[in-house]
């Protein structure tokens, strides 16, 4: 990776200090913690969305969820993770992590990651970084087989490195490839296997202040996002660094908006690019109620949608007056345009406000009739 990244953090308020941050790939976010408590929620652009304020020092944050409006936060001090409803920002569960990870001294949690496993009944298990000894620890909570309980499982524990200066990490569960970042000797990022084996690693550009540190990942398709605490009185510096995590498939699929309004109407305009390579190749753009995954095919693809009415619907082919562009073929440059529309008052909305829908594309090569490509997926909120 080179260059000092991309500036995606100006608009995060005054004396924010950024410590973590993750994205929530439904609401096509980034969700960013402060030392200080504060949340906020950005948009790809660096826009900010929404903010509030919690209790505690907050060290890093999850989405274990995609289809769900909520994130694990985690608080240093007494340690904990924080369930969180992003749309009422209350606390809905607390896990008290004290038992398992406390530590003795200044020195504790700072970054945590949830690992998605479409086979385990609580559809995952969540890492936890430590600067106190620098190990990674894999907890198990129940968050998808109660809505009430607290209890913190330990399975296991490792060390990525001989440095305890570990502040964050994200993780690439298809690729099976954890993102970890250290400040010490110098800001970096370490490249691992998900059991912590070296793959590589890249430098940071170094915090303009004493005490500023490079403490939250996330990725957003191969884009990496790393969160720089620069200390409080710094402006708060959050960089995106694009091609940077070339262990994922890029994102190819891109939406100019996030959703469309019942009463005043409103168009996503919809942008394929897979690039002159591709011209000419079939495409069509599908739709469900939720993110999934549908596959893989004999080439190794996955769709990330969901089986429903509207996955039907849209597989049977949909036009005017809301869609345009659903099915067709690539441009010289690989390109493809679609549009989500509706004018102002539009009955068949009403009903599905508060619904969020996902878009995603498949591309086949006419030539031998195979599946190439399938994109990434673009959320659409329907509101009033």
């Amino acid at each position: 990776m080179s260059g000092s990244g991309v500036e995606v953090g100006a608009a995060l308020p005054a004396g924010f200090e950024p410590s973590g941050i993750d994205h929530h790939a439904g609401r096509d976010e980034f969700v960013v913690v402060s030392d200080d408590g504060r949340v906020a929620l950005l948009a790809p652009d660096g826009a900010l969305r929404a903010s509030f304020a919690l209790a505690g020092d907050l060290e890093g944050v999850c989405v274990a969820d995609p289809n769900l409006d909520r994130a694990y936060l985690l608080r240093e001090k007494p340690e904990a993770l924080l369930e969180v409803d992003l749309v009422t920002g209350f606390v809905l569960r607390t896990f008290d992590l004290v038992p398992t990870l406390g530590s003795p001294n200044q020195r504790g949690v700072e970054g945590v990651e949830f690992l998605a496993d479409p086979l385990h009944p609580e559809g995952g298990t969540f890492l936890v970084a430590s600067t106190y000894d620098g190990r990674v620890y894999e907890l198990e909570l129940p968050i998808a087989s109660s809505a009430v309980s607290n209890q913190v499982v330990l399975l296991h524990s490792f060390q990525p490195t001989a440095s305890n200066d570990l502040r964050g990490l994200d993780a690439d569960t298809d690729a099976g490839v954890l993102y970890l970042a250290y400040s010490d000797p110098f800001p970096q990022v370490r490249v691992t296997q998900l059991d912590g084996t070296p793959l590589a690693s890249f430098g940071l550009p170094q915090p303009q202040v004493p005490d500023g540190a490079a403490e939250g990942l996330a990725r957003r398709g191969c884009d990496l996002v790393v969160a720089l605490d620069r200390g409080g009185a710094a402006a708060a510096s959050v960089l995106r660094f694009d091609g940077a995590a070339g262990h994922s498939a890029c994102r190819t699929f891109e939406g100019d908006s996030a959703g469309l309004s019942a009463l005043f109407g409103g168009t996503q305009n919809l942008t394929l690019d897979l690039g002159p390579a591709s011209a000419g190749f079939a495409y069509a753009v599908l739709g469900s109620g939720s993110l999934g995954r549908l596959g893989p095919t004999p080439d190794g693809l996955v769709l990330p949608l969901s089986i429903d009415a509207y996955f039907l619907q849209t597989l049977g082919g949909v036009g005017a007056p809301f869609y345009a562009g659903f099915v067709g073929v690539l441009d010289a440059q690989g390109r493809a345009t679609a549009t989500v529309s509706a004018p102002p008052f539009t009955p068949q909305l009403s009903g599905l406000v508060g619904v969020r829908l996902v878009h995603a594309a498949v591309v086949v090569d006419p030539g031998s009739g195979w599946f190439v490509h399938a994109s990434n997926a673009v959320p659409l909120t329907i509101s009033f």
